[in-house]
């Protein structure tokens, strides 16, 4: 890799990215992992604001028209939410693992906005800072 100096990671640290292509589309399983292991937390998006509370008790993302502040005359078509977590043993037992850190980055997209435009996100957004080889 070749990392930006303001990002602390070494040459042999691992790096793992997921695009999450809105909150909708995570499974409550899989919440409960992403708790577990510390790499998403909810509350942090419904107490900064970016949910919302349904009639039926229900959380959703917020449009990107309601998170700007009124009179912005353009609004992005869409955010990225990123949790991040390093830790030594994410559950795999693999020897090419063994003593490597691994830097999970889970990015939330504020709304499913589609493949493609995950990939922009991943390839002109996140590697712009990371530099992988």
């Amino acid at each position: 890799m070749n990392l930006d100096p303001e990002i602390k990671m070494r040459q042999q640290d691992l790096v793992v990215v997921l695009v999450c292509d809105g909150f909708d589309k995570i499974t409550e399983s899989f919440k409960q992992f992403a708790k577990k292991h510390s790499f998403f937390d909810e509350d942090i998006l419904k107490v900064k604001g970016f949910m919302k509370e349904e009639r039926d008790g229900t959380w959703k993302m917020k449009p990107m028209v309601e998170l700007m502040d009124k009179g912005v005359e353009t609004v992005p078509k869409n955010c990225l939410h990123l949790f991040q977590v390093c830790t030594w043993d994410f559950g795999l037992e693999d020897e090419t693992l063994a003593g490597r850190r691994i830097n999970f980055i889970f990015a939330l997209k504020q709304q499913n906005d589609g493949k493609i435009n995950s990939h922009k996100w991943f390839f002109q957004g996140i590697c712009k800072y990371l530099k992988p080889q």
